[in-house]
């Protein structure tokens, strides 16, 4: 079981910072809540082809021109760099 077996989703919050998201987007950005929320460290890898390939097991339509096109975009705009390298 993982360590944090459910995620806290502030709906009104969630909607207030994506309302303007597409249906592909909120998609790309909940995946990528949930994959940092099952990590040790809740944290992604800032490593775009080993995230590509986490994705690839919820998506598997998330091809090369789509994930170029989509999960930079998320995680420049949700996402930060900590001071150890990760999301």
């Amino acid at each position: 079981m993982a360590q944090f077996p459910s995620l806290p989703l502030w709906t009104d919050a969630y909607m207030a910072d994506t309302m303007d998201l597409t249906a592909e987007e909120h998609g790309v950005y909940l995946l990528l809540l949930m994959i940092s929320w099952h990590r040790p460290n809740c944290d992604l890898p800032n490593d775009l082809p080993g995230l590509k390939r986490l994705l690839s097991g919820a998506a598997s339509d998330m091809h090369g021109n789509r994930f170029n096109r989509v999960v930079p975009a998320i995680l420049n705009r949700f996402f930060v760099i900590d001071e150890t390298g990760f999301y």
